[in-house]
């Protein structure tokens, strides 16, 4: 049966016209390039980031100063009318879709996320996915709101020995703050400051160490930020004269006494009211501590993944009291009470 020309060579016209619309809705544009099959497409569009919006620093819950800016051109002309889609998980952007100008240029404006740090967003031409670009920002922390105990409250030290307390210091949204001023007061009890931090390290925190005055009893030691009102406050107990144990971390995990070097078990005699002391010889990221073992009993603890590595008992009884690490059972001591 003969084939019907006429209508056939119009619908591959229409076809013909309904792709070239496409395409120049696309910002393809079919224009500059033919051959013998017929017209061919433009250069394809290029995103580029305005490297002055790039690399910005801005406080965390706030605006970057500039907006973000990426231009779009093809063959190096600028192309308006492209539209640009923006993302980011640390925060928001306004708008999220937004169209180049006659300059090329389409922009948002980053407000930062809450988490201080290095932050991302990207901005891409929809149904493009090779055309994506990158941003980055530095997120800084908010203004210093809050100070609170970071290690060293809490803890048990002996008239002969000196001890560490670290504050941290934070802002609205929990970030730590680096670089802030702290003031350090004995509230009460016999302690004398050695060092006193001035100002936070990188991560926050601030660091005093303390030494007994010469007598046992509870002492008071407050970290506060000046002209703010915020504080906090460690509360320490200085027993009399004790012993040292250093818990050996390697192969084998063993008490070690400080004064006699026996071991597993570490023996040490000290007088009623005296403090018995534990430190690590080294951090090694595993579970330690000092747990006591059968009668009389004492209270042990575990030691701190962060701060001083070291645990203190008063002994208030005399008796012979048994203790082991209870993460490695067969690292064990003795403390005799007289």
């Amino acid at each position: 049966m003969p084939t019907d020309r006429p209508h056939l060579a119009n619908a591959l016209s229409h076809s013909a016209i309904a792709l070239t619309v496409w395409l120049a809705a696309a910002g393809l544009g079919l224009e500059g390039c033919s051959d013998a099959s017929g017209p061919a497409l433009a250069p394809p569009l290029t995103a580029t980031v305005v490297a002055a919006t790039n690399g910005q620093t801005g406080l965390v819950g706030t605006g970057l100063p500039l907006p973000l800016r990426v231009k779009v051109d093809s063959a190096g002309i600028p192309k308006a009318g492209v539209t640009i889609k923006w993302y980011t998980k640390a925060g928001s952007m306004a708008p999220t879709q937004s169209v180049t100008d006659k300059d090329g240029v389409a922009s948002a404006a980053w407000t930062l996320g809450t988490v201080a740090g290095r932050v991302d967003a990207d901005a891409a031409i929809p149904g493009s996915p090779t055309y994506l670009v990158h941003f980055n920002a530095l997120a800084a922390p908010g203004p210093a709101v809050a100070i609170e105990t970071y290690s060293g409250d809490r803890q048990t030290f002996p008239v002969n020995r000196s001890a560490s307390v670290v504050a941290v210091v934070k802002d609205p949204y929990g970030n730590t703050v680096q670089g802030q001023a702290v003031t350090w007061t004995i509230q009460r009890g016999p302690v004398a400051f050695l060092t006193t931090g001035v100002t936070t390290d990188a991560a926050g925190l601030s660091t005093s160490s303390l030494v007994a005055t010469g007598t046992s009893g509870n002492a008071v030691v407050r970290a506060a930020l000046p002209g703010s009102g915020a504080s906090a406050d460690f509360a320490l107990t200085i027993g009399g004269p004790g012993a040292t144990v250093v818990l050996h971390t390697s192969s084998p995990i063993s008490f070690i006494s400080s004064h006699n070097g026996s071991t597993n078990p570490a023996v040490d005699t000290i007088a009623v009211d005296g403090t018995m002391t534990w430190t690590l010889e080294f951090f090694d990221y595993d579970r330690h501590g000092v747990a006591s073992v059968g009668t009389p009993t004492f209270q042990g603890a575990d030691f701190p993944f962060y701060g001083p590595d070291i645990l203190g008992v008063v002994f208030t009884a005399p008796g012979t009291y048994h203790y082991a690490d209870p993460y490695n059972p067969g690292a064990t001591g003795i403390v005799v009470v007289k």
